[in-house]
C-alpha cells in the first residue's frame, strides 16, 4: 500500500503470483485440488481493492509466476491443475500475460536436464497438448453432465486400528469456540521480535530490526474434534504500526502437523492499517486432521514496527460447496474459421463419456457432404496413476491417441439442429484424471 500511495495511478499493470496447493488425495477429495478460477478471481479482486480507485475499471494484470507448490509439481495432477489455470486465463482478459514458473531447471522446471538426461515432465506435455489444440478465438460453451463433489466416508480407521464413526456437525456445535486459553510460542530470537500478551487479551508483537524475514514463529497448537464434514473459521482483528514496506500482518490456520508435511493451510488477508481491521478465513482440514496450528505471518518485506491482534476465534462451520463438473471444456476456433480446437479436462477418478455437437458452433462441419470431409486429431495426456511422474519411470505420463466416433444426422428439419441443417456429433471417452485435446480441420 505504501507503493500505491507513492505512485498513485501512474503505472501500467499489476502483478500477481499463484502457486496452487496440490495434495495427494484419493477420489473422495480429488476435486479439492482444483478451483484455479476461484483463486485467481479472488486475487484479482484483492489487487483491485488495494489499487487507486481511478484504475480499478481498466487495470490489466500479469500473472508473472504460476505453478503448483514446490513438492507437488512433477506429477500428472499438477499438470492438470495448471491446465485449469490456462483455461481461466483464456477466458479472462484482465490477465493479459502469464508465465509458467519455469521452463528449464532442476526445481520447478517443466523439463529436467540433470546430467544431460532431459526428461519432459507432465507440465511440459500439458503445454505441448494445449499449444497444439488451442486456436485464436475462445468460444462460449454450454454443457450438462456429472457433478463431482467431496464424498467423505461414513467411517474411518483410527491409528489404533479401531473403526471410528465420524458424526455430522450439529447446529448447536457451530460457532463453538475451539481456541481456549492458547499458549503462544514466540519467535525465540529476541533480537528480532518480542511477544507480549496484554492484560486485555491483545497480542503485541514488536519487530525490532529492518530485516526482511519471513516471519511465522508466533504460533499455537490445539486439538479439534473430527466431523464427517466441517471447516474451521478463523476470525480476528489486526492493526499495525510501522513496517510500511512489508506485506503487513496476517493469520494462518492449518494442519497441526505443519505445512512442510501436509501442505494444508489457509491464510487471511494481510493488514497494514493502523485501524483495527477484521480478518477471516475458512480452513478445510484433511480427512485425518486432528489438531490445528495457528500462526502469525508477515509474508514478505521488512521494517520496524508493532502488530496488535485481538478477538481471535476459531469455530467449526459447514464447508463451502466445492463441487463442480467432472469435465471442464475450452473451445476455440482459428481466425479463418477452418480449424476448431476442443480441450477437455477430466477432474475425476472416473472415465467420462463426452458428446460434442460440432455443427452448432462450426458451420464447416455442417457444410461438409462427406463424413471424412473434416479431419480429426484427438490425443490425451494420461497415466494410470494421477500422481505419476516421468522421473521415477520414463514415459509413465504420456500423450496418447484417443478414439473418437463421428455421428451425423441428415439435413432435414426433423433430424437436425433446428435450422434444417445436419448435426455433426463427436463421441469420446476421456480417461480418468486426464486432459484431452481435439482439433477438427476442414
Amino acid at each position: 500500500r505504501g507503493a500505491w500511495e507513492e505512485i498513485g495511478p501512474n503505472f501500467d499493470f499489476g502483478i500477481v503470483h499463484r502457486y496452487h496447493a496440490v495434495r495427494q488425495v484419493d477420489a473422495a477429495e480429488y476435486i479439492l485440488n482444483f478451483g484455479a478460477a476461484e483463486r485467481l478471481e479472488k486475487q484479482k479482486l484483492e489487487v483491485l481493492a488495494d489499487c487507486p480507485e481511478e484504475r480499478r475499471d481498466d487495470l490489466p494484470l500479469a500473472l508473472t509466476e504460476f505453478n503448483t507448490n514446490l513438492t507437488q509439481h512433477k506429477h500428472l495432477t499438477a499438470a492438470l491443475v495448471n491446465a485449469e489455470t490456462l483455461f481461466f486465463l483464456c477466458r479472462n482478459p484482465n490477465y493479459f500475460a502469464a508465465q509458467y514458473w519455469q521452463f528449464l531447471n532442476e526445481g520447478f522446471g517443466m523439463v529436467r536436464g540433470e546430467s544431460g538426461n532431459f526428461v519432459k515432465r507432465p507440465n511440459a506435455l500439458m503445454f505441448e497438448l494445449v499449444s497444439g489444440t488451442l486456436q485464436d478465438v475462445v468460444l462460449p460453451t454450454e454443457q450438462t453432465g456429472r457433478i463431482v463433489s467431496v464424498s467423505l466416508p461414513e467411517k474411518t480407521v483410527s491409528e489404533d486400528g479401531e473403526k471410528e464413526v465420524l458424526k455430522e456437525l450439529a447446529p448447536e456445535e457451530m460457532e463453538k469456540e475451539l481456541l481456549v486459553s492458547p499458549r503462544w510460542k514466540p519467535d525465540g530470537n529476541r533480537e528480532r521480535t518480542t511477544l507480549e500478551v496484554l492484560q486485555n487479551g491483545e497480542m503485541k508483537i514488536e519487530f525490532l530490526t529492518d530485516e526482511a524475514f519471513n516471519f511465522y514463529h508466533v504460533s499455537t497448537w490445539f486439538s479439534v474434534p473430527r466431523w464427517r464434514s466441517a471447516a474451521f473459521r478463523l476470525t480476528a482483528e489486526i492493526r499495525v504500526e510501522g513496517m510500511a514496506d512489508s506485506s503487513g500482518i496476517a493469520l494462518e490456520l492449518g494442519d497441526g502437523r505443519g505445512f512442510t508435511k501436509t501442505r494444508s493451510v489457509a491464510a487471511t488477508e494481510s493488514v497494514l492499517s493502523s485501524e483495527w481491521t477484521p480478518v477471516a478465513v475458512d480452513y478445510l482440514p484433511l480427512r485425518d486432521t486432528k489438531s490445528l496450528e495457528l500462526k502469525v505471518r508477515r509474508f514478505n518485506g521488512g521494517g520496524r514496527g508493532t502488530a496488535f491482534i485481538r478477538n481471535i476465534r476459531v469455530v467449526p462451520v459447514l464447508p463451502e460447496d466445492r463441487s463442480g463438473p467432472a469435465i471442464m471444456p475450452l473451445l476455440s476456433v482459428s481466425e479463418d474459421g477452418k480449424c476448431l480446437g476442443l480441450l477437455l479436462l477430466n477432474r475425476s477418478f472416473e472415465p467420462e463419456t463426452v458428446t460434442f455437437d460440432a455443427g452448432t458452433v462450426w458451420p464447416e462441419a455442417e457444410e461438409s457432404e462427406e463424413p471424412n470431409g473434416v479431419s480429426i486429431l484427438a490425443r490425451v495426456l494420461t497415466a494410470d496413476d494421477p500422481y505419476a511422474d516421468n522421473e521415477s519411470e520414463a514415459q509413465k505420463v504420456r500423450i496418447a491417441p484417443l478414439a473418437v466416433r463421428v455421428e451425423e444426422t441428415p439435413k432435414t428439419p426433423e433430424k437436425s439442429n433446428g435450422n434444417g441443417r445436419k448435426s455433426v456429433w463427436l463421441r469420446l471417452t476421456v480417461p480418468p484424471h486426464s486432459l484431452a485435446g481435439l482439433t477438427l480441420e476442414d
